[in-house]
């Protein structure tokens, strides 16, 4: 148990949380009246969503010795089956702005954001956009991927 707390709570990671807030506070005093309570309940769902995408990827991890990221696929394909079936529902239910940014921004979005990226690919070929929707696909695919490469690159 020691050790794993000394993991969890190591000092230099202990900024985003504390930046987490400091961006949470700014959004809340600068913001409207009316808005202030959004930016909470996008931080409630976002801290939610980051600690199941922490624990679903340890777990997914643990599952395997090799080196494929088991964990992060597993977070990747469940947010997207799951952002897909609460967009369903929230196209028959009437859902509040606050549950909904909740939801979609806030859990989601601290979850994975892959789950936002195949649910706007979905809805683009949905809405009779193939050009768009191939566009965005290899746009994101590719350059994310490139992205990824060039950023490693230079923290060498």
């Amino acid at each position: 148990m020691q050790r794993l707390n000394k993991k969890l709570f190591r000092k230099d990671e202990a900024i985003a949380p504390i930046m987490m807030y400091i961006y949470i506070i700014i959004g809340v005093v600068f913001s409207k009246n009316n808005d202030k309570m959004k930016f909470l309940y996008i931080a409630l769902g976002g801290g939610m969503g980051a600690v199941l995408r922490y624990l679903m990827t340890v777990f997914g991890n643990s599952l395997s010795a090799y080196k494929f990221p088991w964990g992060t696929l597993m977070v990747n394909l469940l947010g997207s089956f799951l952002i897909g079936l609460a967009w369903g529902y929230s196209q028959r239910f009437q859902w509040s702005e606050n549950f909904f940014l909740f939801l979609f921004t806030g859990l989601f979005g601290g979850f994975t954001t892959y789950s936002s990226f195949a649910l706007e690919s979905v809805m683009l070929f949905k809405n009779n956009e193939a050009f768009f929707g191939i566009s965005y696909l290899f746009l994101s695919l590719f350059f994310g991927i490139l992205l990824v490469y060039i950023g490693m690159s230079i923290s060498k």
